[in-house]
């Protein structure tokens, strides 16, 4: 894991890294529950598999890493 602040650094980045593309999602708003753990995520999303899609793309053409 490295150095002993690296978990916490990491749970800032993923936490902004979050944000941001639930703002960029047209459909938050059906956003249930989302939670993440350092690199873990959990969704649970009421809409279409079409919506979640957008999601996903957004969230695959977010951040280069």
């Amino acid at each position: 894991m490295g150095g002993h602040p690296l978990p916490e650094i990491t749970d800032i980045c993923i936490k902004d890294i979050s944000g941001e593309i639930i703002s960029k999602f047209y459909h938050a708003d059906k956003l249930i529950y989302h939670c993440t753990f350092r690199d873990d995520g959990f969704i649970l999303f009421d809409g279409s598999q079409n919506e979640i899609k957008e999601f996903f793309d957004i969230r695959n053409s977010c951040h280069k890493y």
